[in-house]
């Protein structure tokens, strides 16, 4: 962990400011003193914190079923993962006509985001649909 944060892996920062720029709007990186609390952090072997201080939990509406099942789109690389990155994986087959059709079920009323995703190797495009279930 001390090292991923110090290389800008942990929390996500793909900048490297010792090339090129070296100060940004809005820089989201963490400063030398954030990197030292969380080394020393880690090595104290990660102490959970103080329940008191944690932000109440998400509440999710329930939970959502496909059919056909969807593909996953992280690289999963255990077998039998349904990723393109796990053994055993194929495409599956243009539906007639070219047009891949999708239904959704709810277990639960509730507000759902949906984010929609399609990728050629290519071009890539998404969109959220919000659908709310009232029954």
């Amino acid at each position: 962990m001390e090292l991923g944060t110090k290389m800008g892996v942990m929390p996500p920062w793909f900048i490297d400011k010792h090339v090129g720029i070296e100060q940004y709007k809005d820089d989201l990186s963490l400063s030398e003193r954030e990197i030292a609390a969380i080394a020393d952090w880690a090595d104290k072997g990660a102490p959970r914190g103080n329940d008191a201080d944690m932000p109440p939990a998400r509440v999710f509406a329930g939970k959502v079923s496909f059919d056909p099942p969807q593909t996953k789109v992280w690289e999963d690389h255990r077998d039998g993962g349904d990723s393109p990155w796990s053994a055993g994986w194929s495409t599956p087959p243009v539906p007639p006509g070219n047009k891949w059709t999708v239904r959704a079920t709810f277990s639960d009323p509730g507000t759902y985001v949906l984010r929609a995703l399609a990728h050629d190797g290519g071009l890539i495009d998404c969109d959220d649909l919000t659908v709310t279930v009232t029954r």
